[in-house]
Order: structure tokens, then C-alpha cells, then sequence
């Protein structure tokens, strides 16, 4: 399972914060799987989704994530 954001206005942002050497984060807006970073930013309209994923295997520090939508 993912972790979905769904839209119910237009112009929604996603963006997220945390700390996490070696993670690596994903997202999927329905076209394949993308790499992001705290410096990507989503915008989605109403009734779009967005899925995240996570690989925490090679993490080395503490891992945290906040997701803000907006």
C-alpha cells in the first residue's frame, strides 16, 4: 500500500519535510513512479491523486517525514 493524497479543490500543493540519509521517496501522479525530494512540490486539481512510497533499506540516520497539503 501507498500513502494517497486526493484533491478535493484545484490547485492543492504537496510538499514535504524530513530528514532521512539514504531514503529514497517516490511519488506517482498515475504515469509511472518519479523520485522526489523535500524540494518537490505537487500541485493537483479536484478529484486527482497522488501516491507516495518509501525505501528506508539503505537510510543511515533517523528518518522523518511530514507531508503538508495545501
Amino acid at each position: 500500500e501507498y500513502l494517497t493524497f486526493t484533491s478535493n479543490q484545484d490547485d492543492s500543493k504537496i510538499r514535504f519535510t524530513g530528514i532521512a540519509e539514504g531514503a529514497k521517496i517516490q511519488y506517482n501522479l498515475g504515469d509511472g513512479w518519479k523520485d522526489a525530494s523535500t524540494s518537490t512540490s505537487i500541485t493537483l486539481n479536484s478529484g486527482e491523486s497522488v501516491q507516495f512510497k518509501g525505501d528506508y533499506s539503505n537510510a543511515t540516520i533517523y528518518i522523518y517525514y511530514e507531508f503538508y497539503m495545501v
